[in-house]
């Protein structure tokens, strides 16, 4: 969250001393925040075993995301799905709504007139959140496809919430950097937090419709993600064959993973400051052309 209120400030407009100025007591009552464990989620232990969930985003990233195992899976859904979710994985909405309640926004050391621009900045951005969610969340019966209908259902009733692709896709210029080729018909994504706030990792199960030439559009896209996190690192950009591995599961299911670390951060200001990372783990069965994508992704400064 800290990242999105300081992106906030950015739009406020004020002399750029003050806003400096704001600007670091803001960030410096985030990073206090962030040290405070978080809470865990509402789903018991006995609820746990069945399929997987990961990191974001398509949320390629952001996303999303996105965060990220329960009862007994409906007998329709193969075991090419019987994947687990971390234990303590808290719901994308629950850990909004979660860090709103818990954070501390800074304003006793201002005056009042600045106040006021801090609230508004941080309203400002609640709200475009608010806005996001409501425009890309569905119901399992938005799909009609019956494979992504049945897992929709295993999701949402688990108490995860489905950010459905297609609106997703439209709705942030963010992924739009990314997605530059055709990669999915049909599909959702979950996203939930692992972990307390400081130590733990975003993750997002991407969960779609693709033929081979789209799942391909899929793994390219992504490679071009990675490449741009390495640059951003200085590090030298790799080939399609140097990021994903390729296996073949017990169903003959294709098993497609990859990842990606960064360089440990130069200057640590915080315990919790570490190299970035992104972990794929992508099953895809060609009878039923459903795709299920773990992602992890974690680390970074501040």
């Amino acid at each position: 969250m800290q990242d999105d209120y300081v992106k906030a400030f950015e739009k406020i407009k004020m002399n750029e001393n003050r806003k400096a100025e704001m600007r670091e007591l803001l960030m410096e009552g985030t990073a206090t925040g962030a040290r405070v464990p978080a809470k865990t989620t509402r789903l018991g232990a006995g609820a746990k075993a069945g399929i997987a969930a990961a990191a974001v985003t398509v949320t390629l990233g952001a996303l999303f995301i996105i965060p990220t195992t329960r009862n007994t899976i409906y007998a329709g859904v193969r075991a090419l799905f019987n994947k687990e979710v971390p234990e303590g994985a808290t719901d994308v909405l629950e850990k909004e709504a979660e860090g709103r309640a818990e954070r501390v926004i800074p304003t006793d050391e201002v005056s009042e007139s600045e106040a006021e621009e801090i609230l508004a900045a941080v309203s400002s951005q609640d709200q475009a959140e608010d806005d996001f969610f409501e425009a890309v969340t569905v119901t399992a019966e938005y799909y009609s496809d019956p494979d992504l209908n049945e897992l929709a259902n295993y999701y949402a009733q688990q108490g995860y919430s489905l950010l459905d692709l297609e609106k997703n896709v439209e709705y942030d210029d963010f992924l739009s950097l990314y997605n530059t080729r055709d990669w999915f018909s049909s599909g959702f994504t979950v996203s939930y937090w692992v972990g307390d706030n400081a130590f733990g990792y975003s993750g997002s199960t991407v969960v779609f419709k693709a033929t081979e030439e789209q799942l391909e559009g899929f793994l390219l896209n992504n490679l071009d993600r990675i490449n741009t996190e390495r640059t951003d690192h200085n590090q030298e950009t790799v080939t399609y064959d140097e990021l994903w591995t390729e296996s073949t599961d017990s169903d003959g299911n294709r098993v497609i993973t990859g990842s990606w670390t960064g360089p440990e951060p130069e200057l640590k200001l915080e315990p919790s400051d570490r190299a970035r990372f992104i972990n794929y783990a992508v099953t895809y069965d060609a009878e039923t052309q459903i795709v299920i994508c773990s992602i992890e992704e974690g680390g970074g400064v501040g």
